[in-house]
């Protein structure tokens, strides 16, 4: 957990908050750590709602590290 805490916290650190793609990442990220947290705390729990997230997560990271990689070829 206190690896996974560091890459959230990076990843936050590292997106553009003015973006909605970006904004929802972050979100999916802190779902799949709360469903996570749950998880551990063997407290009631929606494993769906966290295999659901991370289904999204998947495709959603890169479609943003292609258009982020797209501007860096261009020297945006």
């Amino acid at each position: 957990m206190e690896r996974l805490s560091f890459l959230v916290s990076k990843i936050r650190l590292m997106i553009n908050p003015e973006e909605a793609d970006h904004q929802r990442l972050v979100q999916l990220l802190s779902d799949i750590t709360k469903s996570l947290r749950d998880r551990e705390a063997n407290a009631p729990k929606d494993a769906a709602a966290g295999a659901r997230a991370v289904r999204e997560l998947v495709p959603l990271s890169q479609a943003i590290l292609k258009r982020e990689w797209e501007r860096v070829k261009r020297i945006e």
